[in-house]
């Protein structure tokens, strides 16, 4: 069953979506992409398998895709879970660094990993990551 507001049709209703996650007695970090909310309002129910107590010491929610990126001492990876294209600018989040594409092999993916230098904005594809080097800068 579901229940509407005045005007609303059901393309507008946001559908359920359930996630689970393991709980034990050490604190840990959790994290769900909600990728296709279209009501205006949502529930969040917590259910626990077990009648120990459990706290959530922080709870936050954000409007925007779950896009992310980590550097690393040789290289950067960008991945974007959601349903729709997302850009990253390379250049506000490293300035100074500059990356290139890996180089792939004959059965590899050539189009994607062609060696090629990346800068400025990159948009990544839904569902879509991309592993990238980063050039070491010449001092003079």
């Amino acid at each position: 069953m579901r229940v509407l507001g005045p005007g609303e049709d059901e393309k507008a209703a946001t559908k359920p979506v359930r996630f689970m996650t393991w709980v034990n007695d050490a604190d840990f970090t959790s994290g769900f992409y909600f990728s296709d909310i279209r009501s205006s309002q949502v529930d969040l129910e917590f259910i626990v398998e077990s009648s120990e107590p459990v706290w959530l010491r922080d709870l936050a929610a954000y409007a925007h895709p779950d896009a992310t990126y980590r550097e690393f001492e040789r290289g950067l990876v960008v991945a974007n879970p959601s349903p729709r294209p997302y850009t990253f600018d390379l250049e506000r989040l490293f300035p100074g660094k500059r990356f290139r594409r890996l180089k792939a092999t004959a059965n590899q993916d050539t189009k994607t990993n062609d060696g090629s230098a990346v800068a400025g904005r990159l948009t990544l594809e839904p569902k879509d990551a991309l592993f990238l080097i980063r050039e070491q800068t010449v001092k003079q």
